[in-house]
C-alpha cells in the first residue's frame, strides 16, 4: 500500500482478512517535518515544533479516485497552518496522523519535490488536491 503507514496497513490488513475491529480516527491531521525518519515503521521524522504559529492541522479527503490504476484520495478543502511567529526550519515533509499532537502516522512521510523555509510571517497552505495518498 504505497503511502499507508504499517500501522494503518496492519489495521486494515486485520481488519478486512481476520475480523478484528478497526475504529476509524475521528478526524486526521496533516503535521509538517523537517526531517524524515524512521517512516512506516515508526516515528515519521523531526516534526516542527509545536507553537510560534504552528500546529498540526485538521484535514478533509474526498472520495478516492482511480489515478492512473492506482485509488487515491487528496485534500478536498485547502488545509492552512498557521503564519509563524519564529523560524520553525526546513520544512522537507508531511505526515497524515491521527490524533492532533502524539497519536499514530497513518501515511509514511511524503517528501515535498522543494523543501521550503517555515520562517517568521510565512503561513503554509496546501490547496484542495494538493495532498494526495495512494493505496497503489
Amino acid at each position: 500500500m504505497a503511502d499507508a503507514s504499517d500501522y494503518l496497513e496492519t489495521a486494515l490488513l486485520n481488519h478486512v482478512f481476520r475480523n478484528t475491529a478497526m475504529t476509524s480516527p475521528a478526524a486526521v491531521y496533516v503535521a509538517l517535518f523537517t526531517a524524515d525518519g524512521a517512516g512506516e515503521t515508526g516515528t515519521p521524522g523531526t516534526e516542527v515544533v509545536a507553537g510560534d504559529g504552528y500546529a498540526r492541522v485538521e484535514a478533509t479527503f474526498g472520495a478516492p479516485s482511480d489515478d492512473s490504476g492506482e485509488m487515491q484520495v487528496a485534500n478536498s478543502a485547502d488545509v492552512e497552518f498557521g503564519k509563524a511567529t519564529a523560524d520553525k526550519g526546513t520544512v522537507t515533509h508531511w505526515c497524515v496522523m491521527d490524533a492532533p499532537t502524539g497519536g499514530n502516522p497513518l501515511t509514511s512521510p511524503k517528501a515535498f519535490a522543494t523543501p521550503w523555509d517555515y520562517d517568521t510571517n510565512v503561513q503554509p497552505v496546501f490547496e484542495a488536491g494538493n495532498l494526495t495518498v495512494n493505496l497503489g
